[in-house]
Order: C-alpha cells, then sequence, then structure tokens
C-alpha cells in the first residue's frame, strides 16, 4: 500500500487507543464477548484515558499531518512517555480518581497510573510500528547495503 492509502492506514492508526477498546465494548454489547479481564481493562482505558488521549492524538496528527510515515513513527516512541503528564493533569483537574488533597496524592496517582500508561502505551506503539510496515512497504526499511 503506498500514497496516500498508506498515509490514511497510519493516521487511523495512531487512534488504535480508543478504536481498540471501543471495538472491544461493541463486541460486548453485540453479545459476541462477555464479561472479561480483556472487557475490564478495554472499558476502564477509555473511562479513565479516553477523553485525555482523543486529545493528546488531536493534536499528534495535527502536527504529524503533512509528514512522512518515518515521522509517525519516530513520533510513536516517545508518545507514552509524552501521554503521561497530560493523562495525570487531566486526573488530577477532574478529581476522577479521588480528590488531590497533597503531592502525595499525585504520587499515587503516578505509582498507579504510569506503569499502566507506559505497558498498554507501548504494546499500542508495537501494532503501530506492525501497521506502519506493512501500509508503507519497503519505505521503512533500510536500503540493504551489504551488495554494494
Amino acid at each position: 500500500m503506498r500514497g496516500d492509502g498508506a498515509i490514511w492506514c497510519i493516521r487511523i492508526a495512531v487512534l488504535l487507543p480508543l478504536l481498540v477498546p471501543g471495538g472491544v465494548y461493541l463486541m460486548h454489547v453485540l453479545g459476541l464477548l462477555g464479561p472479561s479481564a480483556l472487557l475490564g481493562i478495554a472499558v476502564g482505558s477509555i473511562l479513565i484515558g479516553g477523553i485525555p488521549y482523543a486529545l493528546f492524538a488531536l493534536v499528534a496528527l495535527a502536527f504529524l499531518w503533512n509528514r512522512t510515515a518515518a515521522e509517525y513513527a519516530r513520533w510513536a516512541i516517545p508518545a507514552p512517555v509524552i501521554f503521561v503528564p497530560v493523562l495525570v493533569a487531566f486526573l488530577v483537574s477532574t478529581e476522577l480518581l479521588g480528590r488531590v488533597t497533597s503531592v502525595w496524592d499525585v504520587g499515587d496517582m503516578l505509582l498507579v497510573t504510569v506503569p499502566v500508561v507506559l505497558v498498554l502505551g507501548y504494546f499500542y506503539v508495537g501494532v503501530f510500528y506492525i501497521i506502519v510496515r506493512v501500509a508503507s512497504g519497503n519505505s521503512m526499511r533500510r536500503p540493504d547495503v551489504s551488495s554494494v
């Protein structure tokens, strides 16, 4: 897949952290998936991180819109780390995980959210990289210099 189709596929892949939990929940609503850990993680991630990730993804897409597939891939690596402060700011401002009364409360929130965000985030980055490789074909591969 080349050209416009490839870059659109990559742009849609940026939304995977919203599309995958939404798809899992839709399968549950349609009766194709019963209560499970997968459903719990999917619904939990969309409830807690859905709004801040949607904003984060929109800003990222606006920044990367006219860039190459390689630049999307390059920015995918630090994305989960960049998203952590966005999520923490959202959670503190909305009091979604409870009222923050001290710096210690923020520390407790970080102990819970940072590992979850990084594990799920880098899982999605791995899936994103697979999509980028498939969508862009040979354009992401390093040239073979062994035959030169």
